[in-house]
C-alpha cells in the first residue's frame, strides 16, 4: 500500500514538471529579428541578424529564408553572442534557406548576451525590381535550448533588404546665345533654362513573422 502511494507521487510530480516546462517553452520572451538595409541594384548588402531579450540558450539553429532571385549570398561572419568554435555555418551559401548553427555543448552556463548573431553578406542582383526582398530567420524549435535541455522559443522578427532604383536622369534645355536654344532630349525652351527630373518612388514594408 505504502509503495502504491510512493509511485502515485512520484507520477504526480513528474506530470507536474513535465507540465511546468511546457508552459515556460512556450512563452517566447526572447526576439529574433534581421535588419533592414536599403541597396540600389547591382550592389552589395551586408544583413545582421540578432538576438534581444535573450532568455539564455546554449544551442540555436537559424534557417534563413530569403529570395535567391533578387540576392545571392556570398559570405556570412559570426557575431559576437557565441563564439567562433560554437559555429557550424553551412559551406552551400547557394542553398536556400541558409542554416546557421550555434552550439556550446561544453559550458555550464547558457549565453545570455544581446547583440549581432551573424551578418549576412548578400549580393543584389543587376536587374532586381525595386521593392523589399525578406530576410526571413526560421527557428528550429527542436534544435533550440538552454544547458538543462529545455526548449528555448524566440519570436521572428524579419528584415529585408530595400532595393532602390536611382531616379531618372534629367533631361535639359540650354541656352546658346542670343535667344537661340538648342534642343536637348526633345525640349526647346526661348531664352531660359528648363530642367525636368522625374523620381519614380516604390516602397514596401518589410515582412513581419511572429
Amino acid at each position: 500500500m505504502r509503495r502504491r502511494k510512493f509511485n502515485a507521487i512520484y507520477i504526480i510530480c513528474i506530470l507536474s514538471a513535465l507540465l511546468s516546462a511546457g508552459f515556460s517553452a512556450s512563452a517566447a520572451s526572447g526576439t529574433i529579428s534581421a535588419d533592414v538595409v536599403s541597396v540600389k541594384p547591382g550592389r552589395t548588402a551586408d544583413v545582421a541578424v540578432r538576438i534581444g531579450n535573450n532568455p539564455g540558450v546554449a544551442a540555436l539553429l537559424l534557417n534563413i529564408d530569403y529570395d535567391p532571385s533578387v540576392l545571392t549570398l556570398t559570405g556570412v561572419d559570426n557575431g559576437e553572442v557565441f563564439a567562433d568554435d560554437t559555429t557550424i555555418f553551412g559551406k552551400d551559401t547557394a542553398k536556400v534557406p541558409y542554416t546557421l548553427i550555434w552550439e556550446d555543448g561544453l559550458s555550464a552556463e547558457n549565453h545570455t548576451a544581446d547583440g549581432v548573431l551573424a551578418t549576412l553578406h548578400f549580393a543584389v542582383n543587376p536587374d532586381a525590381p525595386e521593392g523589399d526582398c525578406a530576410i526571413t530567420p526560421e527557428i528550429d524549435e527542436g534544435s533550440t535550448f538552454d544547458v538543462d535541455l529545455n526548449k528555448v522559443v524566440f519570436r521572428i522578427q524579419s528584415g529585408c533588404v530595400r532595393v532602390e532604383h536611382a531616379p531618372d536622369s534629367p533631361r535639359t534645355a540650354i541656352l546658346i546665345s542670343g535667344g537661340a536654344v538648342a534642343a536637348v532630349a526633345g525640349f526647346t525652351v526661348a531664352g531660359t533654362l528648363f530642367v525636368r527630373k522625374k523620381r519614380k518612388d516604390a516602397q514596401t514594408d518589410c515582412v513581419s513573422a511572429d
